[in-house]
């Protein structure tokens, strides 16, 4: 049989996280869907599509705020909804979203399951290609004190070895500890590249602990919080990973960030939809996934000749 390949879209959908998994037979795994307006639900609107699953890491805004959306959209056949309980059934945040999952699921429109420690989302025919889930196993997802404790970290493996690993917002520590050793072609993250344990003592042999060839930040120019780290993208940068983020943000860029001038706009190039705010800096990233290898777009040389150009690129090290 011969070797199956993935498209994984790494989206920009401004301060949230949201991948896209095409599968050999054109359906999709979606990896959190990004905020409210996240131009996911743009892009699923255009035309029905097949989704085998949606996983969420965590039901933070920023990561699930769009599923109450996205699963009452006409046209789409959805598989499977994976979730976690990572918060109080009270939570009004938690409420909104849940309830249009649950009421959905009600008509019978798709199976619902936590998301938990050796879940297998998806695997090939030829059993060279999986994805799993690695973390939370069902008692640490009980025992968790916040939501981030408790966020999913997903694995894509190519014949046993991971090539890519979805943290979600997990603290750095939590990472080392289930990826240790691994070198992974690419890590999301976690928390849009400021994990939320990184002024702990022991944070940068955390780091250490697991060493991918490239970071995908998934960050929004117009945020909240003061991310990504640089510190930490230094950090990873100075071990040789290649850092790229969705979107530029002033510790890059000031000048470039007030005139809202795109450092590369690959969302259009790639035949995906924009988001509604922020200066795209690599904006989408896409890559094909085979069972030994991982390539990436046509735009990697072009975003780096652009960033070389920036004031002070923290993807560089600088």
């Amino acid at each position: 049989m011969a070797d199956e390949k993935l498209i994984v879209d790494f989206w920009d959908v401004g301060q949230g996280d949201c991948s896209v998994v095409r599968l050999p037979d054109n359906s999709l795994v979606i990896i959190d869907v990004g905020p409210r307006t996240s131009p996911l639900i743009d892009w699923l609107q255009e035309k029905p599509r097949k989704i085998h699953s949606i996983v969420i890491t965590h039901n933070d805004a920023d990561h699930a705020g769009g599923l109450p959306a996205l699963v009452k959209l006409p046209g789409l056949t959805i598989g499977t909804v994976y979730m976690l309980e990572d918060r109080n059934k009270t939570d009004e945040q938690f409420i909104n979203i849940f309830r249009a999952v649950r009421e959905e699921q009600k008509k019978g429109r798709f199976n619902v399951i936590r998301l938990e420690t050796d879940r297998l989302i998806w695997e090939s025919a030829t059993k060279g290609l999986d994805l799993i889930a690695i973390y939370p196993s069902f008692s640490e997802n009980i025992e968790a004190m916040k939501p981030n404790e408790t966020s999913a970290i997903l694995c894509l493996r190519q014949k046993g070895k991971v090539g890519i690993i979805w943290p979600g917002d997990a603290p750095m520590q939590i990472v080392a500890e289930k990826c240790n050793g691994l070198t992974p072609s690419i890590l999301t993250g976690p928390h849009h590249g400021g994990p939320v344990d990184r002024k702990k003592k022991d944070f940068k042999t955390w780091v250490a602990a697991m060493q991918p060839e490239r970071l995908f930040v998934s960050v929004g120019t117009k945020r909240n919080y003061n991310l990504p780290a640089p510190a930490y993208l230094s950090q990873r940068a100075g071990h040789g990973c290649r850092v790229v983020c969705s979107q530029l943000t002033k510790h890059c860029d000031n000048e470039q960030v007030n005139k809202d001038l795109p450092v590369l706009q690959t969302a259009a190039l790639l035949g995906l939809r924009p988001p509604r705010s922020g200066t795209p800096c690599r904006g989408c990233l896409r890559v094909t996934v085979s069972e030994t290898e991982i390539i990436t777009d046509a735009y990697d040389a072009e975003h780096q000749n652009r960033v070389e150009k920036l004031r002070r690129p923290l993807c560089l090290g600088k």
